[in-house]
């Protein structure tokens, strides 16, 4: 079974899709901290809920300049996109070994492909969960709302996945491989991190509502997806990327199926 790891490689060529990510390990590396190699994401029932991640590898703008995402620790200050630094006051972890969650969408990770946003965004390729919203237009989508099969891709089998979350006080639009994203907010979804007890033990006395979203979130249907989605498609075709509208439509890399 191949990995997908997060390559991190700035060159910007979206012209192939690989299936392999090599250099710093986002998805299919090893975390022994983190050691979760039997999770098979059955303990967390409602999958539609699962937690919005970043992938291990994950270039995040910081003070100091950009840091793995696995790199940081609570209380370092991340850029905004307002440009103020805000302290990340915790930090959500979980890890999937690829045998339990092959062919579950609901967890496999998408690649965002360099520069299928914008010129330059994402710098590198950027690996995020299924759920993990962008924003784009003023409103953040859900990753698994944009996979168009071109530029944005979902893999199918990995051999493992690390995620990670960052959070703040109040919800918060950091950069991640320069793309403008979404830090963690809470939405009766924290229970899906396998370090959730830490939360309750840092913050015992936290009172903040759930569903704190600082901008509106993107569902299936609104006209604003529907003109995000097409300027994307003709964006993967200036890129060189096939274009066709079957639905059907799949890519296959190192034997392994990534659909849309």
């Amino acid at each position: 079974m191949a990995s997908a790891n997060n390559h991190g490689q700035g060159n910007g060529d979206t012209g192939s899709a690989s299936g392999n990510n090599q250099g710093h390990g986002g998805v299919g590396s090893h975390d022994p901290d983190h050691d979760h190699d039997n999770d098979s994401g059955h303990g967390h029932p409602d999958h539609d809920h699962d937690a919005p991640c970043y992938c291990r590898g994950t270039l995040i703008l910081t003070k100091r300049g950009e840091v793995r995402i696995e790199d940081l620790a609570i209380g370092d200050m991340v850029v905004t996109i307002s440009g103020e630094a805000k302290p990340i006051k915790w930090i959500g972890r979980r890890s999937y070994a690829g045998q339990f969650i092959s062919g579950n969408r609901a967890v496999l990770p998408i690649v965002v492909r360099a520069g299928a946003l914008a010129p330059h965004i994402p710098v590198r390729d950027l690996w995020v969960s299924p759920r993990h919203a962008l924003l784009l237009d003023g409103v953040f989508v859900p990753a698994e709302l944009l996979v168009n099969a071109q530029a944005i891709l979902q893999a199918e089998a990995v051999d493992q996945v690390d995620y990670f979350h960052l959070e703040f006080e109040a919800h918060e639009v950091i950069l991640a491989e320069g793309t403008p994203a979404e830090s963690y907010v809470e939405y009766d979804n924290r229970h899906g991190f396998h370090n959730a007890h830490e939360f309750a033990a840092l913050y015992p006395d936290d009172t903040r509502p759930s569903f704190g979203y600082c901008l509106p979130l993107a569902e299936p249907g609104m006209p604003e997806l529907s003109v995000i989605r097409a300027r994307l498609f003709e964006r993967a075709a200036t890129l060189g990327h096939s274009a066709t509208a079957d639905p059907d439509l799949h890519l296959v890399i190192d034997t392994i199926i990534v659909a849309a």
